[in-house]
């Protein structure tokens, strides 16, 4: 009859481990579906005319990445000039 215990224990505890696999996998999958939706409101921030600045610095060993031009979309339409 011992035997048979130990085997419903160990059915117990596989069962109860496998929800909690499936409960961390439903998390993650609810998390990678929110995450696209907290994106939209962080602005890209980028060198939108590609300035050759960034190029020539790069030639230079030991040279710190420069600050700019990088801007947002809304600066580039800002800067940008019609013709």
């Amino acid at each position: 009859m011992r035997e048979g215990c130990q085997h419903d224990c160990d059915e117990r505890s596989t069962v109860v481990r496998r929800a909690a696999q499936t409960r961390r996998r439903a998390v993650v999958v609810f998390i990678g579906l929110l995450a696209p939706l907290a994106a939209p409101g962080e602005e890209i921030v980028r060198n939108w005319f590609n300035d050759p600045f960034f190029q020539v610095r790069s030639a230079i060993a030991n040279c710190p990445v420069p600050l700019g031009p990088y801007g947002t979309e809304a600066d580039r339409m800002r800067e940008t000039h019609y013709r």
